[in-house]
């Protein structure tokens, strides 16, 4: 079972079997690749603001989606094997996080619809997201695991 250490900031290897390490450890290295593919894909796109579709870019996102997915397959999988306290750290964190994340969204559309506040920028959900994910986490792993 999963031991958090440097104040939830990462986790002891040791105390991992070896298929759990092996699943983590392919869903980390999977998961920044595809978000590289992603990026690289979605910025012809997000520097013209408009649809400027190539083979090219459809592979790269193509490739970067199918490796998101079997990141994310991975982590599930890596979840299943764990404890009801990471699990519940996960959950939560993850909940929070997309309502949060939701909740900020709608308003900032909001205010944007009568000209109170800038556009929402195509990369601003993923960096709410991200924020209130590494909040959350530390928030959880506070109240469940220490």
């Amino acid at each position: 079972m999963l031991e958090f250490t440097l104040g939830g900031a990462w986790f002891r290897w040791r105390s991992l079997d070896t298929a759990s390490r092996r699943l983590a450890i392919a869903s980390m290295c999977l998961a920044p690749i595809a978000g590289h593919l992603i990026g690289m894909a979605a910025k012809p796109i997000n520097a013209r603001f408009g649809f400027d579709v190539t083979p090219y870019t459809t592979v790269l996102a193509v490739v970067g989606i199918a490796m998101a997915v079997l990141s994310a397959w991975l982590w599930y999988r890596f979840s299943l094997r764990q404890d009801e306290m990471f699990n519940r750290v996960q959950s939560w964190t993850l909940g929070m996080s997309g309502a949060w994340t939701c909740v900020v969204l709608t308003v900032w559309s909001v205010l944007a619809s009568v000209s109170l506040a800038m556009p929402v920028p195509s990369a601003a959900p993923a960096m709410l997201f991200a924020g209130a994910l590494l909040i959350f986490w530390f928030v959880a792993v506070r109240k469940w695991a220490y």
